[in-house]
């Protein structure tokens, strides 16, 4: 990292220990997003996803929920026929992800629809009960909705129709009139309600949305401090630069200014004036053309070489490489929110996606992390998982000795010792 960089990471890092002013424009969402993430760690308010589920064994407390967020619906949105609410939450195609408070039970809910093949999800109902309002409770909803389409459905655009009243919602949570997916995916498969206005939310697959505040606002102090930093250097003077070309011969100011062409004897053999002569060019890379002139990408050929030596051992940790299937482990995609897998990362990687070799490391750990987080100690799955995770934690500090991050092993030890099974 140059000495500019670690001045604006270091003007950043003490802006960030102080508390953000009123004025900020971020302050409000951050200090609710705190809030609820600290009801969350908690236990006050937990999220969760129902769906009525036809023909399996549905749980007592599920089907209680469900009628609670119908009754929440019925009371948040009165112009709704009661009828209507009740037919499309118990519907086993709709899904409601809801808040849970404890003490309380539900206190919002988005009501919604996948259409996978066609690339989109419609939301049909979207209430928070009034008590619980302005709290931030209605975006930390949608970004959790946001992160469960980008995350586990692999779908990126949402679709609501909106009546005046939510439009402001909406609009806050990056809904916008101009339909971002082509007409004919959704014409005729999401109903059209007269009075009310279509909207539509794009989603980005590399953000997410539960720290999206957070993040903006770090991005947004390394702009201001690199701004800062880029002013002082402005402000900067320097002496003028004619006595390096008078030396080299290359003009003369005595009696008049000349300009000595190429072909005089006096420049013939004479070398351009070297650019860290000149005061002031050094903040710019001067002096070190071929290192600012050929972007860095050693990184990059490091990661290639841990994921092909993960790639040798492919048979020894082959359930690592692609997705989890999740008509054979329904429940996966309910417990990991951000799944990961080894092709995934390849696909980062010839993407651009890894910029600093951190971003790769902390996709390993997570991918090893999800899996301890899943499988029991005495599965198979968490005993492969262990033998990768030692694997590539010896990879990546030969490979990166100087990473902040390296993947960690588990503190409980896999009570399975071989293999059996294994294909």
């Amino acid at each position: 990292m140059d000495s500019n960089m670690e001045e604006i990471v270091a003007l950043t890092e003490l802006r960030a220990k102080v508390e953000p002013h009123k004025r900020d424009h971020f302050y409000a969402d951050i200090s609710k997003a705190r809030t609820i993430k600290q009801e969350i760690e908690e236990g006050k308010i937990t999220f969760c996803l129902l769906s009525n589920k036809v023909g399996e064994l549905q749980s007592v407390q599920e089907l209680e929920w469900l009628t609670q967020t119908q009754a929440l619906f019925g009371i948040q949105l009165p112009a709704m026929p009661k009828e209507y609410i009740s037919r499309l939450v118990f519907d086993c195609r709709h899904e409601s992800l809801v808040i849970i408070k404890k003490g309380c039970g539900v206190i919002g809910g988005i009501c919604f629809r996948q259409f996978e093949s066609r690339g989109f999800s419609e939301i049909a109902f979207c209430a928070v009960v009034a008590s619980e309002q302005v709290k931030g409770y209605g975006t930390h909803l949608m970004n959790y909705l946001k992160d469960y389409h980008v995350g586990t459905c692999k779908i990126y655009h949402l679709l609501t129709y909106a009546d005046e009243y939510a439009i402001g919602y909406f609009k806050k949570q990056g809904f916008s009139t101009e339909i971002a997916i082509e007409k004919e995916r959704y014409y005729k498969f999401i109903k059209d309600y007269e009075g009310a206005t279509l909207m539509g939310c794009q989603l980005h697959p590399k953000i997410v949305y539960t720290d999206f505040v957070a993040t903006a606002r770090k991005l947004s102090e390394l702009w201001k401090s690199a701004t800062d930093l880029n002013s002082k250097c402005q402000n900067v003077k320097y002496d003028g630069i004619g006595h390096l070309f008078e030396l080299n011969g290359l003009f003369s100011y005595h009696s008049h200014f000349t300009i000595k062409k190429p072909t005089d004897r006096a420049v013939a053999g004479k070398e351009p004036v070297p650019l860290k002569q000149i005061p002031g060019l050094e903040a710019f890379g001067a002096g070190n053309e071929e290192e600012v002139m050929t972007p860095c990408k050693d990184h990059e050929l490091k990661i290639k070489h841990v994921l092909n030596s993960f790639r040798k051992h492919k048979k020894k940790f082959y359930p690592f490489f692609e997705p989890v299937n999740a008509e054979e482990v329904p429940q996966y995609y309910e417990h990991i929110r951000f799944p990961i897998d080894i092709n995934a990362m390849s696909d980062r990687l010839r993407s651009g996606y890894y910029v600093h070799e951190r971003l790769f490391i902390a996709d390993v750990r997570r991918m090893l992390n999800n899996c301890f987080k899943f499988n029991g100690r005495d599965t198979i799955y968490y005993l492969l998982g262990y033998k990768l995770a030692k694997y590539a934690r010896n990879l990546v500090l030969k490979s990166f000795p100087d990473a902040e991050i390296i993947p960690e092993l588990p503190e409980e030890k896999p009570l399975v010792k071989k293999e059996y099974g294994i294909r």
